[in-house]
This record gives C-alpha cells, structure tokens and sequence, in this order.
C-alpha cells in the first residue's frame, strides 16, 4: 500500500522547514489556508537589508518526465498563492512599515534511493498586482 500523497507532501514540507530553519530562517506559518489557497511555509529571512518575509511553495518530483518542481508551479497557481499572501498579511500585523516579501519555491527532487535534494528558487515569480 503507498503512502497517501497528502502524508508525503507533508513529510517534504517537513524537511523544507529543517533546511530553512537551518539557514536561519524563522518559521512564522505553515499549511496556511485562506478561501484562496494554502501557503505551505511562511518564513523570515534574515538579510543585510532586513527581514524577509517568504511565502514557500514546496514542490516535489520524482522524476522530470512531466517538468521540474519550481516548472508545476503554474499562473493560476501563482495568483492564488498571491491571493493567500495577501490574505496572511492582513491577519497577521508586521508593525509600521509594510514588510519585504518574496515568493520562493522549494524544489524537492527525489532520487531512485529516497534522497532529497533541495533546491530554493529565490523569487521564483513575479508578485506584481
């Protein structure tokens, strides 16, 4: 019997978050849902220029024969996650200033062995209105 596909998905988010977590970064949110979608990782990214807040979308393959993780990542896709960040925004007050935000994939690439290997598309798409 294979493991449900919702189990492995959070099972890779799980070792997204270590892997951020171990960069440095803070995780503020995760499985965040809205009426528009679900945010997987919600982060701070320490910069030289400040805080990052980081909406991350984990991806996960095993094999390319149907694209990369960061490629699934579609327009529509894209506009809900856009939806879904702006949402967590309102909800949740990051003082004055409105805070710098980014959206990053996390690509998941497993190999024939079970490994994974973790790759950050920084900025992965554009979050212009």
């Amino acid at each position: 019997m294979s493991v449900p596909r919702r189990a492995l998905g959070a099972g890779w988010e799980q070792v997204v978050r270590l892997y951020l977590e171990q960069q440095g970064w803070q995780i503020l949110d995760v499985n965040y849902r809205s009426p528009f979608g679900e945010l997987d990782i919600v982060a701070l990214e320490p910069t030289k220029d400040g805080p990052v807040v980081v909406f991350v979308e984990v991806r996960a393959r095993r094999s390319r024969r149907y694209g990369t993780p960061a490629e699934s990542v579609s327009g529509t896709k894209q506009a809900r996650l856009l939806a879904t960040a702006y949402q967590w925004l309102a909800e949740h007050a990051m003082g004055e200033a409105e805070p710098a935000c980014r959206f990053d994939v996390a690509a998941v690439s497993i190999g024939s062995n079970g490994n994974a290997k973790i790759t950050l598309f920084r900025g992965a798409f554009d979050a212009s209105p």
